[in-house]
């Protein structure tokens, strides 16, 4: 209906136009020097109007040949980009679906072109992993480096999560340093080095990254007092290994919070004791037992040789107030008892200890309490079912 109605309007302004145009034609008068032109008024428009659109065709005509070598450039490179994006979609889809070989071949065509280079490298050095080609890994690499130098943090961080991937935790930490350096608080990199240091049991580096974490809220409280004494505990092994006074002043080294923590007391107090430091390993084990009590700790206390035994022994009975099922420290007394000379009452107490938990140690201590009170026979007893016992636990 609109079109029909915009027909009839042109068809009456025509047929008007007509009229007019018959009525009254005009006159249109050219003079140019000694040259006359003339016509009628219409006539002179239409000319015009069509000289007008005469020459717009023409200069269009005109651009498009000048511009056409333009032109095909740009229709080049638009077809060109497309081609390396359809190459692009198509590797990354092999490679979701892990036909690693396939991706590499189709995202290594397309590294040298400046505007999918970081992708098409990353994820050719991802295929490249996947197929156990480190060497090809490590150029694609290289390349995405040369490519997008601003670029290093995801590149690094890829390049260490695939070392990581493929046990190269030295390379892996290495990688994870320089990063560290260009990004000191880049969480990505905090994390993944909090776990490579704990593959290579770089306790010393992870104690020291460990406040780092905590200020960025990247491990949890029960994470980091797991770790904390998880190093510590490793340290305290290794020291004891080198020998000397390397326990001891690593001790000195440890904070002060940590001194009464039951693990790092299970291997720092069998250390003292070896080197005579009983005074020492007596209040370590007293003080900690009395905070939080633990029963292997408790053993221990019966093996230091305080000066003042007395003292020693009231403490550990004091203690079977609370605990008095406890086989530990019910042997614990009766060795103190048996140190004391009082063979009656550490006889009860560690025979009590075999009725609550078969200990070999107790029995150990039995056999040498009879054998004290010159009971040979119920001595080797003791001796003879401690031994099987021992053979058995090894056996199992």
């Amino acid at each position: 209906m609109k079109k029909l109605l915009i027909v009839l309007f042109v068809l009456i302004i025509s047929v008007w136009a007509a009229l007019k145009i018959k009525a009254d034609p005009g006159y249109l008068m050219i003079v140019y020097r000694d040259s006359v032109i003339d016509m009628p008024l219409w006539l002179g428009l239409l000319i015009f109007i069509f000289t007008f659109f005469v020459i717009t065709l023409l200069w269009r005509f005109i651009k498009e040949i000048y511009f056409t070598p333009k032109h095909l450039v740009e229709w080049y490179k638009k077809k060109s980009f497309e081609r390396v994006r359809r190459r692009t979609v198509r590797g990354f889809l092999a490679l979701t679906e892990g036909r690693w070989k396939a991706a590499e071949q189709l995202l290594s065509k397309n590294i040298d072109k400046r505007h999918t280079a970081l992708l098409n490298c990353l994820g050719a050095a991802i295929a490249a992993q996947q197929q156990g080609k480190e060497l090809e890994r490590d150029e694609y690499l290289r390349l995405a480096h040369t490519y997008h130098s601003h670029a290093q943090i995801a590149i690094g961080l890829t390049q260490a999560r695939m070392q990581q991937m493929h046990g190269q935790y030295e390379q892996c930490l290495a990688s994870l340093r320089r990063l560290l350096l260009m990004a000191p608080d880049h969480e990505n990199v905090l994390v993944l080095l909090k776990t490579v240091l704990i593959e290579l049991k770089a306790w010393q580096e992870l104690l020291d990254l460990l406040p780092n974490l905590e200020n960025h809220k990247l491990v949890t409280p029960d994470e980091l007092f797991r770790l904390t004494q998880q190093a510590y505990v490793a340290l305290l092994i290794k020291a004891k290994v080198t020998g000397g006074d390397a326990p001891a002043m690593l001790w000195q080294e440890i904070p002060k919070k940590w001194s009464l923590d039951a693990e790092l007391l299970l291997q720092y107090v069998p250390y003292l004791i070896s080197h005579g430091e009983h005074e020492q390993a007596e209040n370590l084990l007293r003080q900690s037992i009395k905070q939080h009590y633990d029963a292997r700790l408790v053993r221990y206390y019966g093996l230091v040789a305080p000066m003042d035994k007395d003292k020693q022994l009231k403490t550990a009975q004091q203690w079977l107030k609370n605990y008095p099922e406890d086989p530990v420290l019910l042997m614990t007394v009766g060795r103190l008892l048996y140190q004391h000379e009082i063979w009656g009452l550490a006889k009860e107490y560690l025979q009590k200890s075999l009725a609550i938990a078969p200990n070999p140690e107790t029995y150990l201590l039995l056999g040498d309490l009879f054998a004290k009170m010159q009971s040979t026979i119920q001595s080797q007893e003791y001796y003879q079912e401690g031994l099987q016992l021992a053979c058995q636990r090894s056996g199992e």
